[in-house]
């Protein structure tokens, strides 16, 4: 079968609807593991529904799909169906040798539900750069069991080193104690309490997480300033 014409014109594949979706799908099921196949995927990222959720499932927990095809098909069933993702991303999360792989997992199971938090809690033993990404998706589910995991990684100042827009930005690494001070600001009413604590107790390491606070989230606050930032965080304590 030519593959490549018919998966490069999008536009075209869109007007053939699922005719063009369940021709894909029966090329992913003929397609041995080890063949990269990721523009496929990508396609049904664009216009896969439901019927898609099954082959999506099993690329992802096939082990020897490549790394980019498996990252491919987690970022299309999250869009297709969040709610169905949960199960396989934590079964990544948990089991695969792939750090690069189980971040991407830990990054998309925030586009999920809550039902991904025990599982995403099971990870924050997990090395550092898997760690900030389970980090960051906790504050994105926002369910109050997270937040002492997250007062508890505000001790956690190792660094986690940034994509290469940051790094051309002149700021190359955030810390874990960053993402977490971030995730926080989601469960103002719950983390109060131990905010006002940790000020008490000491505050010099409240002083610390706002000089490490990870700057790659700025735009995404509406235009607010680093300060602002922070003297949102200060208001908690007041």
């Amino acid at each position: 079968m030519r593959i490549n014409p018919f998966v490069n014109n999008l536009i075209g594949l869109r007007a053939f609807g699922q005719s063009a979706e369940m021709r894909i799908i029966r090329t992913l099921e003929e397609l041995p593991p080890h063949r990269v196949k990721d523009k496929l995927v990508y396609v049904l990222h664009e216009i896969g529904t439901k019927e898609s959720v099954p082959i999506l499932r099993e690329i992802i927990l096939h082990e020897e799909n490549d790394t980019y095809t498996r990252r491919t098909a987690i970022q299309a069933l999250t869009k297709i169906a969040p709610n169905d993702a949960v199960n396989p991303l934590v079964l990544v999360l948990k089991s695969s040798t792939d750090d690069e792989l189980r971040r991407w997992a830990a990054n998309f199971l925030g586009r999920t539900n809550t039902e991904a938090v025990h599982g995403l809690l099971n990870a924050l033993s997990d090395v550092p750069y898997v760690k900030d990404a389970v980090i960051r998706s906790l504050g994105k589910l926002g369910d109050k069991n997270a937040v002492p995991h997250l007062l508890a990684a505000l001790t956690d100042h190792r660094n986690i080193l940034r994509d290469k827009y940051g790094a051309r930005m002149g700021v190359p690494y955030v810390t874990i104690a960053g993402s977490a001070a971030h995730a926080l600001m989601n469960f103002s009413s719950e983390a109060r309490a131990h905010l006002i604590q940790m000020r008490e107790s000491n505050p010099q390491q409240l002083d610390r997480i706002y000089n490490q606070f990870p700057w790659e989230w700025i735009d995404q606050w509406r235009g607010k300033n680093y300060l602002q930032i922070v003297g949102e965080l200060n208001n908690l304590l007041q």
